[in-house]
């Protein structure tokens, strides 16, 4: 009795929290459901027959904001929570592999096979490589941003970690 009791108020707390706006978080086991990009409504996304997502991000400070990246190097932007997308840039020459947001300063990151890290500079229109010295034959997207300290990481092929 004490379990099923337990549940009863766990549930009407759930209710009651909805109810004052709260947002509900991961299911358990969630269901899976085709996004429009894949769902026959490819129009708003200009991507290829033979092009696929690598890199997804979103950002956490506005819930309908998302990128995307693919294998021949291009990144998508939605401003509608994937109802519509629109290309940032011109394409890489290699896959996007890693998408990171820093939403404390509103900057996109992307981490691009054989070519290294770039930020979105939106003025600009264009992406822009960050530092200098990454060794770029060795580096293959994959990245981590320390937003607090402004410190990127990046995996490289046979060089370890550089910072």
């Amino acid at each position: 009795k004490r379990a099923v009791s337990i549940s009863f108020l766990v549930t009407w707390f759930g209710v009651f929290a909805l109810a004052l706006g709260a947002k509900p978080t991961l299911a358990a086991d969630p269901s899976w459901q085709s996004a429009p990009l894949w769902g026959g409504e490819v129009d708003s996304l200009a991507m290829s027959p033979n092009d696929f997502v690598l890199s997804l991000a979103l950002d956490p400070d506005h819930e309908s904001a998302l990128w995307i990246g693919t294998r021949k190097g291009e990144v998508f932007h939605s401003t509608d929570g994937g109802a519509t997308f629109s290309p940032l840039g011109s394409p890489f020459e290699h896959r996007v592999q890693t998408l990171v947001i820093d939403s404390e300063r509103s900057e996109v990151f992307a981490g691009v096979d054989r070519e290294g890290i770039f930020r979105w500079e939106a003025r600009a229109n264009r992406w822009q490589r960050v530092g200098n010295g990454l060794p770029e034959s060795a580096f293959r997207g994959v990245f981590a941003l320390d937003a607090q300290n402004r410190q990127l990481w990046a995996a490289t092929e046979g060089q370890g970690l550089q910072t």
